[in-house]
């Protein structure tokens, strides 16, 4: 960045500094615990990771780093609105670990269409610990979250249903059964679930959960878990009425099939691809 270019953008970040951070501050965040800190100087804006708002359960601040991962999307965008490319610095001064990033201000450049509908869809975030809804993803969503993470330098791989749809499931449950059971997990769980009525700006509120949850979140024995709709999974019965086929002993809930489980899973069809 020249000379000249921060001399005209360091009145626009003095200016906007509550703009920045209030916008970078919508992001979504583990237990909504906000683990960021910001401080805005005459030319950039830097995030912190803020570890006294770590969860137990994440000593080595995984989930830490993703919230502020989050929160410096949210700037980013933040700057775009104010019609300028964010120019960031990722783990600017390795004497300084908890500084993250830092933002300045780039050329001025219109915000595209994409941009600005994400930007207004900031205020509308809220965290929400209900189950997803049944019916299918909209056309086209899944090749536009694969765009989107290889435009931030990512991928997006997608577990097709079969037998590794089937394996990555069995983890995620085990995970879930595991987390119910931790003592960190659970602190954590009763440290940032809050009563309702609460005028706390963090953690989760108690409208966030379904009503049969809340006493589960408060009590520290709800956990967050990850569902994955059951893989297709095949039995030797034949399916019948109301029910579908899975792995024998396991209950009908998978595919519909009628072939041992050993070779049934090409088989299966879309169609039966439901619990019943």
């Amino acid at each position: 960045m020249t000379e000249t270019t921060i001399t005209q953008t360091a009145p626009i970040l003095a200016d906007q500094a509550h703009y920045l951070i209030a916008t970078a501050g919508r992001a979504p965040s583990v237990h909504n615990t906000q683990p960021w800190r910001f401080r805005v100087s005459e030319t950039a804006v830097e995030l912190y990771c803020d570890p006294q708002r770590r969860l137990q359960a994440d000593p080595a601040g995984r989930e830490m780093l993703i919230s502020c991962g989050a929160a410096l999307f949210g700037l980013r965008l933040a700057v775009r609105s104010l019609g300028y490319q964010p120019v960031v610095e990722l783990l600017p001064d390795p004497a300084r670990l908890r500084l993250l990033a830092r933002v300045s201000l780039g050329a001025a450049t219109p915000m595209t269409a994409a941009g600005r509908e994400m930007f207004r869809a900031l205020p509308h975030r809220h965290t929400h610990r209900g189950a997803f809804g049944p019916g299918p993803l909209p056309a086209g969503l899944v090749a536009g979250l694969q765009h989107d993470a290889l435009a931030e330098g990512a991928t997006l791989a997608i577990v097709a249903p079969g037998l590794a749809y089937g394996r990555l499931s069995d983890i995620a449950s085990a995970v879930g059964r595991r987390l119910q059971q931790d003592a960190q997990a659970r602190a954590d769980a009763r440290r940032w679930t809050r009563d309702a009525g609460s005028p706390a700006r963090d953690g989760v509120p108690a409208h966030a959960f379904p009503a049969t949850s809340r006493w589960a979140a408060a009590s520290g024995s709800w956990i967050p878990k990850v569902r994955l709709r059951p893989s297709p999974r095949c039995c030797s019965r034949p399916a019948t009425t109301g029910r579908t086929g899975s792995a024998p002993g396991r209950g009908c809930t998978g595919c519909c099939c009628t072939r041992p489980a050993s070779g049934c899973l090409p088989a299966c069809t879309p169609s039966c691809w439901k619990v019943r």
